[in-house]
């Protein structure tokens, strides 16, 4: 027998699997290291961009006015001011920048209106209609609705003298507090003497300082009169209690001392309380903001947040939401009213003597855009200066009265400043942080009205003693 031939391997093909074992290695090693190059390369990308970021965010700090810059959690809105040290025990406000960086006020058209101009009963039924509520939209343009020695005579004066389109009675009119919305129209009417001498194409609006007070006039302005535009003047809580006190006593009111105010009833107070400073515990009738987050609800005091709870409750009751086995949502208090709202403080109106050129500028600025948010075909010169209440002929009677007038910077009066600071600083803070917010909520120059919010917080006397 042959023996089985003997298979020669060939050091080729013996050494060949080693030389694919290490072909892969490398393989896999080059890929590795391209993997950790990109990675590098990513993280030196990643560096440079965030240090031009970080270079960017800089000069656009040093761009800014001088100012406090802080964080925002809302996206929606600008930049949050930092807070400042506090003046007098009083917490701070956190400023902001206008929404929407709007430094002007957009020109809103005048209502459409109707020629002939109809009869009022004609008017009073289209109203009573289910569903043609606000059929009488057309005979009310604009109202004057607050607040109580914030300017109000000043801007009722100033429109109806300066501009010949524009009719308003020169009395208040308190017919939304306690009549019917075809009630208030009657009165234009009737104040001028018919549908004949109302002028069909006239801007026509009414002046109630006390309407902002009241969820009433709110809820009819909203149901009947959802277009017509609303003017809120607002005023240092300080000053504006001095002249409101000072203002019941010129026309004879035999007033509390400013001390007790705050332990008495407000029928006994002839509507001079602390509560009308607290601006936001009225504004918040119009429904711009939804009343739900326990931050917002921290800044207004306990009756106006009882108040709120129970309204939201009322609204659960009526909605059946107690009923829903799934988490209930979050009620918003107040419907929201449509209505545009242009809102001023008082410093904006005064061009005192000898002012600067920026001085007169803001005072020339609010008169153009106070024209464009009424729908004016031409701007309004500054507004005239303006004090209303009685002036008694009577020298020794006019001499009683100022006699028991207050002067609210007085030393005595220090723990009531301090009150009103406090109060100040909450309404201010809630105005610059979620009542500018809405989309038709306007201010003439937001940076100088963003200025004067801020002086809620900090004691005028202060200034004038130095």
């Amino acid at each position: 027998m042959f023996p089985p031939p003997t298979t020669t391997i060939s050091s080729s093909s013996y050494h060949k699997p080693r030389e694919n074992h290490r072909r892969h290695r490398h393989k896999f090693l080059s890929s590795v290291l391209t993997l950790r190059r990109i990675k590098v390369l990513i993280l030196i990308v990643a560096v440079f961009l965030t240090h031009s970021t970080w270079r960017v965010v800089k000069l656009a700090h040093k761009t800014l006015p001088e100012t406090d810059l802080g964080n925002s959690n809302n996206s929606r809105q600008d930049d949050v001011m930092a807070s400042k040290e506090p003046t007098n025990g009083a917490s701070t406000v956190q400023q902001r920048r206008h929404p929407n960086n709007r430094n002007d006020v957009p020109f809103l058209p005048p209502l459409p209106k109707i020629f002939p101009l109809p009869d009022m009963s004609q008017v009073r039924s289209w109203m009573n209609v289910p569903g043609n509520e606000t059929a009488g939209q057309f005979l009310l343009d604009f109202a004057i609705i607050g607040n109580a020695k914030c300017g109000t005579s000043t801007i009722m004066t100033w429109l109806h003298s300066q501009y010949p389109q524009i009719q308003i009675p020169r009395d208040e009119l308190y017919h939304l507090k306690s009549k019917e919305a075809w009630d208030l129209l009657g009165v234009f009417y009737h104040y001028f003497g018919g549908p004949d001498q109302l002028l069909p194409h006239s801007i026509k609006g009414y002046k109630s300082p006390s309407d902002i007070t009241n969820e009433r006039p709110i809820r009819l302005l909203r149901t009947y009169f959802p277009n017509t535009k609303l003017i809120i003047g607002l005023r240092h809580p300080i000053y504006m209690m001095e002249s409101f006190y000072n203002f019941r006593i010129q026309n004879g009111y035999d007033m509390p001392p400013l001390e007790k105010l705050h332990y008495l009833n407000l029928a006994n107070q002839y509507g001079v309380s602390w509560s009308r400073v607290e601006y936001h515990s009225t504004l918040m009738f119009l429904g711009k903001t939804n009343l739900t987050s326990q931050d917002e609800l921290a800044l207004f005091p306990r009756p106006a947040t009882k108040q709120i709870q129970k309204r939201v409750e009322e609204l659960k009751k009526e909605q059946h939401l107690d009923d829903n086995p799934h988490p209930q949502p979050l009620v918003a208090p107040y419907l929201r009213a449509p209505n545009p709202v242009f809102l001023y403080d008082t410093a904006q109106l005064e061009s005192k003597e000898n002012s600067d050129h920026a001085s007169s500028q803001l005072v020339t600025k609010f008169g153009q855009d106070m024209a464009n948010f009424l729908g004016l075909s031409s701007p309004l010169p500054p507004p005239p200066r303006h004090s209303p209440g009685k002036q008694l002929k009577n020298d020794t009677l006019q001499a009683e009265r100022n006699a028991k007038k207050i002067r609210i910077c007085d030393e005595r009066y220090k723990e009531q400043r301090r009150h009103l600071l406090d109060i100040g600083n909450r309404t201010a803070t809630w105005i610059l942080q979620y009542f500018l917010s809405a989309e038709d909520v306007f201010v003439s120059n937001p940076y100088h009205f963003t200025k004067i919010l801020e002086g809620y917080s900090q004691d005028p006397c202060t200034k004038q003693k130095k």
